[in-house]
């Protein structure tokens, strides 16, 4: 893939992230959520009303940027998720081959906060994903891939 044809990609990923993204949002009404539970065991992301009502999505683990030091790992390459999701991330290496792009095999790299934006559009457009949620951690952003509403 040459440079042009990487970044029409990149803009198609966005269109359609940010299109599943408004169409996740208003079907489930996701900003009248007050809080989340992540399950690594169960590969699901709670989203918690007040009033008790629960929506459960299957996810997959993209990767996190630390807002600290302004570094990427990779789902696949973080050793603090488990086995599991670690494996089902390793599916995220094809973009390399794919774009012919390096960034999608090494595991950690600094970058700006939008690079780690673009790495997650594409990942949610690789792995056919419904959408996407960013946890704020102590010092970094988790990015999950939602896959289906359980």
């Amino acid at each position: 893939m040459t440079d042009k044809d990487f970044e029409a990609f990149l803009m198609k990923c966005q269109q359609e992230v940010k299109i599943k993204q408004s169409n996740l949002t208003q079907k489930y009404a996701l900003n009248t959520y007050q809080t989340y539970s992540f399950s690594q065991a169960n590969k699901s992301l709670e989203l918690k009303k007040d009033n008790g009502e629960v929506l459960r999505f299957e996810v997959a683990c993209i990767g996190s940027w630390g807002y600290e030091d302004h570094s990427w790992v990779w789902a696949w390459n973080n050793e603090n998720l488990s086995e599991s999701i670690r494996e089902e991330a390793n599916t995220l290496k094809d973009l390399a081959q794919e774009t012919g792009y390096n960034v999608f095999e090494q595991g950690s790299f600094e970058c700006e906060e939008i690079v780690a934006k673009d790495l997650a559009f594409v990942s949610v457009y690789k792995l056919k994903a419904q959408g996407i949620y960013r946890i704020v951690a102590d010092e970094s952003y988790l990015f999950l891939a939602l896959k289906n509403v359980k």
